[in-house]
């Protein structure tokens, strides 16, 4: 009996199911399958293909199984799956429990089942001796023979009861048997909770692939609703571009016209040319307006209109994705441009004139007395010799103004001029140039003093400027009448430049700090994201681009332009090429063009949006003995502060 049931063992459990023999060296694989070890080994030599494969399928249920470490031969890959000890124990078992058949001449006394080396390896007396496995066993069949009996006599059958007694007669299938229990119930609790944890799996994964679903929804969503967004800005663009080529045709055409009318005005007034009375004068009048019309801008026309737009909206968007949220996108109306337009006539001609050589129509003034303005097309600065407009000394204007030093300007809307005053804590506003009994004069608006001493100011929105002070920033509101503080800012730092971007600031003592009208800063830009280097030396002045949004920083000898990113664009000079003296005051007109203050060298350059140097717009040459700030109004006059006590006036372009 004992014999039958041991071959049952090893042909259903104990058997390889690839050699059809009993295991050597079992090898159990993730999906629970056990193989001998050589068996493995050849089974993953033929699937692996010399080791181009990293993973095979295993021959019963064919799931994917993958080598735990690749990088070592593979003639030791099977050796790496653990090894199954529980059928080691059972072989071990059934090895010790298998009677050998008598040696000659020994009369079948000795029956030892491990044979003369295996009473000779193991002493009487250890735990595992042939005696002590009999001792222990027999107490255990004590114990169990009131059980067995009453199962014996339940049974009712000879054949059952005669296999009991088998197995009680010996003691090693007894052994075997409370071996195969303990396995039984081990693995029962195995199973249980191994099927508890793929209940718990399933969940999970149901759940997840739900949410997954849901985050996928949404995702396409927000990218459909970019779509839209991406779509129209692209519409805008190419609008914007024929627009553009609309206009340019039509400056075209209405300079073919101004050279029409001064050719007809020629041969309409030959005579008068022949007899040299009043002939210089009509010639300079033609002369200067076929220069307006051979300094006309000619940019490129665009082979290829490029919509740049990137992925960031939708990473912010899955951000807020992570609690399963709502998402609304809205999408802002675009503001409109302010029209380029000149002050004044540049050259102190008449009404008649100027409609006579081609030049526009001026609107008559306002109630007020401000001076009309006349509509042109933008000039690249340094093509005409700068002119002065007027010279705004501050300390004429206000009582008590000496020892007062402007630090830094912006020009609001309008043409008002706003000043920060250093050495007397306060900021001061003048109007507009207007007409006053034939005169051309700038009053003062108003002032408000502060609490500490004022460094950068830059406009922000309509009719708001924010200054830099001492740990904190003021937000002053310039009215009609007067000028009003609204709010201070705490910072907790002392900031030099400022400059609107958007509806926040942007300010810096070592970077770029993009600071909110709550005194919180959003993000700080100090160095370049690719190389984790420091941008900036020594920054004091910085300026936006409503154009492209970007932003200029200079900084000691240079001048760096990055965008919001902290990417750098451009550094002028170039590295290799002649630095600045001492880059001060730094601002954009509204056509891209850039303004650089080199205070070491008292010059003012102009830059192209790429950081292409014009030209030097304004040297010595035109008065400029210390200058520092600079600003540019919304007509393209720039304002520039002279020996920190005066704010000169040019027209460049």
């Amino acid at each position: 009996m004992a014999s039958h049931t041991t071959q049952r063992l090893q042909q259903d459990f104990l058997s390889c199911p690839r050699c059809s023999n009993t295991f050597k060296d079992p090898k159990a694989l993730p999906c629970l399958h056990n193989f001998c070890k050589p068996c493995l080994q050849l089974y993953i030599d033929e699937q692996m293909d010399g080791g181009r494969h990293t993973a095979f399928s295993c021959p019963i249920c064919h799931k994917k199984i993958f080598v735990p470490d690749p990088s070592k031969p593979t003639s030791l890959w099977a050796n790496q799956f653990p090894s199954n000890f529980v059928m080691k124990g059972m072989l071990d078992a059934i090895t010790l429990g298998s009677p050998e058949p008598p040696a000659p001449g020994d009369g079948g006394r000795d029956r030892n089942p491990l044979g003369r080396a295996g009473s000779l390896d193991r002493p009487r007396g250890s735990p595992d001796s042939p005696s002590a496995r009999r001792d222990r066993l027999g107490r255990m069949g004590q114990s169990g023979d009131s059980t067995r009996g009453s199962g014996a006599t339940a049974g009712g059958g000879a054949g059952a009861g005669q296999g009991a007694q088998d197995l009680e007669s010996n003691p090693e299938a007894r052994e075997v048997l409370s071996k195969i229990q303990e396995l039984r119930t081990s693995l029962q609790r195995e199973e249980s909770g191994i099927m508890a944890s793929l209940t718990n799996l399933t969940r999970q994964r149901d759940d997840q692939e739900r949410s997954m679903s849901d985050t996928v929804a949404k995702l396409q969503e927000v990218i459909a609703m970019r779509k839209t967004e991406l779509v129209e800005e692209l519409s805008k663009c190419f609008s914007d571009e024929v627009e553009k080529l609309r206009q340019r045709v039509q400056s075209c055409r209405d300079h073919l016209q101004s050279l029409r009318s001064c050719e007809e005005l020629l041969q309409s007034q030959s005579s008068l040319l022949t007899s040299g009375y009043g002939g210089s004068e009509l010639l300079e009048s033609v002369n200067l307006q076929l220069e307006e019309v051979q300094y006309r801008p000619r940019p490129e026309n665009p082979a290829r209109v490029v919509l740049q737009y990137d992925a960031a909206s939708v990473y912010n968007v899955t951000e807020a994705l992570a609690s399963f949220g709502s998402v609304l996108v809205e999408k802002e109306p675009a503001s409109g441009r302010p029209p380029l337009a000149t002050q004044g006539d540049a050259r102190g001609h008449s009404a008649s004139q100027s409609a006579t050589q081609g030049h526009p129509t001026p609107s008559a003034p306002d109630p007020q007395g401000e001076l009309p303005s006349y509509s042109a097309v933008a000039r690249v600065p340094g093509a005409v010799t700068p002119q002065l407009i007027e010279r705004i000394s501050p300390g004429q204007l206000v009582r008590d103004g000496t020892g007062q030093q402007i630090y830094d300007i912006t020009v609001l809307a309008g043409g008002v001029l706003v000043m920060t005053v250093y050495g007397e804590k306060c900021v001061q506003a003048f109007r507009s140039l207007r007409l006053q009994s034939g005169v051309k004069t700038r009053s003062l608006l108003g002032r408000v003093q502060l609490d500490t001493e004022p460094r950068c100011v830059c406009a922000l929105g309509k009719g708001y400027v924010a200054v830099a002070g001492d740990m904190c920033l003021y937000l002053v509101a310039v009215l009609n009448d007067r000028l009003e503080l609204k709010r201070t800012i705490p910072t907790g730092k002392s900031y030099t430049g400022i400059a609107a971007y958007g509806d926040s600031t942007l300010v810096n003592p070592v970077g770029v700090d993009f600071v909110g009208l709550n005194g919180f800063i959003n993000e700080t830009i100090d160095r370049d994201r690719a190389t984790g280097q420091l941008l900036f030396r020594a920054p004091s002045f910085l300026a936006t681009s409503s154009k492209d949004g970007l932003l200029f920083v200079s900084d000691s000898t240079r001048l760096l332009c990055v965008n919001n990113a902290g990417k750098v664009k451009y550094e002028y000079p170039k590295p290799d090429a002649d630095c600045l003296s001492s880059s001060q005051g730094v601002c954009c007109d509204p056509a891209g063009f850039v303004y650089l203050v080199d205070r070491g060298k008292r010059r003012v350059m102009a830059l192209s949006s790429r950081g292409t140097r014009i030209a030097d717009v304004l040297t010595d040459e035109h008065g400029i003995t210390d200058p520092c700030a600079i600003a540019v109004d919304e007509n393209g006059l720039v304002y520039v502060t002279n020996d920190f006590v005066d704010v000169l006036v040019f027209r460049v372009c």
